[in-house]
């Protein structure tokens, strides 16, 4: 009985649970236990974000942030006003509380021309790193998850953070449980992904 209820919390991806992604299945087949630690600073880090209002703790309801966030998001598109609401300065001071290593199983940068600015220049610009663990997540992600696959294929086939791969997100909470970890998980580094790159003003 304890071995079958131990079974059931280690694949269980809810957020309710208090170890979150160190009780996910998916996760740990994945990723070892200090890349773990890290993408619990990155989640952490972006709830505490969405949540400025709220302290980001056990029974805070999350999925209520969330839901804010995107309305947040949705109402900004429209304006044509994109401020996805995150503090790029803390967001760098986040980027110092991850390994290396960690950080690029998810990302690497490289460069990238910006043209609609009085002179032209090579950038510093984040992309994800496509053979890195994280694609791997999505990767096996999508195989149990048809709206997950669409978002990971596009993104493969695209190589960056196209239109189509913005809006599938950002028209997706619908479908986004966001009460699995590891539906939060992607959100937090696709909007973390998409605030470095219009936040990050460095030559390259």
């Amino acid at each position: 009985m304890v071995i079958a209820l131990f079974g059931l919390l280690i694949i269980s991806c809810d957020s309710s649970n208090k170890k979150q992604l160190e009780s996910c299945r998916m996760i740990i087949d994945i990723f070892d236990k200090s890349e773990i630690e890290d993408l619990t600073r990155i989640l952490f880090f972006f709830n505490e974000q969405i949540c400025p209002a709220k302290e980001v703790a056990d029974g805070v309801n999350i999925q209520e942030c969330y839901h804010d966030f995107f309305a947040h998001m949705l109402e900004k598109e429209k304006t044509g006003n994109f401020d996805i609401g995150i503090s790029f300065q803390k967001q760098k001071e986040m980027y110092d509380q991850i390994s290396e290593s960690t950080f690029n199983q998810i990302w690497f940068f490289g460069e990238s021309l910006r043209f609609n600015s009085p002179d032209a220049f090579s950038e510093k610009y984040i992309f994800f790193t496509n053979n890195g663990k994280y694609w791997k997540f999505l990767e096996e992600f999508g195989k149990e998850n048809a709206n997950i696959k669409k978002y990971f294929d596009t993104l493969y086939l695209t190589g960056d953070m196209s239109p189509t791969v913005v809006s599938n997100i950002l028209y997706a909470f619908e479908w986004c449980d966001t009460e699995d970890v590891r539906i939060q998980l992607l959100i937090a580094i696709h909007y973390l992904t998409l605030n470095d790159q219009f936040e990050r003003r460095e030559k390259y």
